[in-house]
């Protein structure tokens, strides 16, 4: 059962994957009319063979990965227009990250709409990309990858679901079939120590980027449940508690507190 998050608003006063082709592939790499049966499993390679700076960079967007996750690596060719890369699996929950030849990370996702499958849509690049299809905790098996050519409302709607604010509303849902153990390890400790309430099976996280010190307010609407509404603090390697409210606005939750600028969850 998916449960819909009406919006948080907030304001500021080394090995190669193994690859079936469906359709053609072009030589230089993926591009938009490509379908590929993969799989991710000890012959395609961990995470850390193919991005060493991984746990640093998806830890601080607030989408912590561990570098031993199974992974499939492969090209995708430099485009003029907007690409949309999809990834689908009945065997595994696969997150999608896209990085450029230095391990930059161009764009990520986990989790499309209300299901466990992800999609990218990317901006036109001048250079040949490095998709990784990775599975969270021990996560692996069979997918599917189809890359089609997309529109400018495709890219604004990705935009728009990015989960990370700096102020403005954000849309989502929580999916009660997400398994998330490394999401879970990073944030459960702080949240059973310091939150009354919380029955943490459902939850998911928005990274809440301020540039200066100031007076936040940040709300949590929902029509489907009662939310709980929870701001932790992300560190280099860890989060710490800094406040959390229920019904704060009838049934709906909000926070008010002055944040020192950084970054949180």
């Amino acid at each position: 059962m998916n449960r819909f998050l009406r919006g948080i608003v907030v304001g500021m006063t080394a090995a190669s994957a193994l690859l079936t082709p469906l359709l053609a592939c072009g030589g230089g790499g993926l591009e938009p009319g490509d379908e590929i049966l993969g799989e991710t499993g000890r012959e395609s390679g961990y995470l850390e063979d193919f991005w060493e700076e991984a746990e640093t960079v998806m830890h601080a967007i607030g989408r912590p990965v561990e570098g031993d996750q199974y992974t499939a690596l492969h090209s995708v060719a430099s485009y003029t227009g907007v690409m949309v890369i999809e990834i689908s699996s009945d065997e595994f929950d696969p997150l999608a990250v896209l990085i450029d030849r230095d391990g930059e990370l161009l764009a990520w996702n986990d989790d499309w709409e209300r299901g466990l499958d992800s999609r990218l849509v990317v901006a036109p690049f001048s250079e040949d990309a490095r998709l990784l299809v990775t599975g969270l905790a021990d996560g692996h098996g069979e997918y599917v990858l189809t890359v089609s050519e997309g529109s400018m409302s495709d890219l604004e709607e990705f935009h728009a679901t990015d989960p990370s604010l700096e102020e403005g509303e954000l849309s989502g849902f929580l999916n009660a079939s997400k398994e998330d153990e490394v999401l879970a390890d990073l944030v459960e400790e702080e949240l059973e120590r310091n939150v009354w309430s919380g029955q943490w099976n459902y939850f998911r996280t928005c990274r809440l980027h301020l540039d200066a010190d100031g007076l936040a307010d940040v709300r949590l609407s929902s029509d489907d449940f009662d939310p709980v509404l929870v701001l932790l603090e992300l560190g280099r390697d860890d989060v710490d508690f800094v406040a959390w409210n229920d019904d704060g606005m009838g049934m709906n939750s909000r926070i008010e507190s002055f944040l020192a600028a950084g970054d949180y969850l």
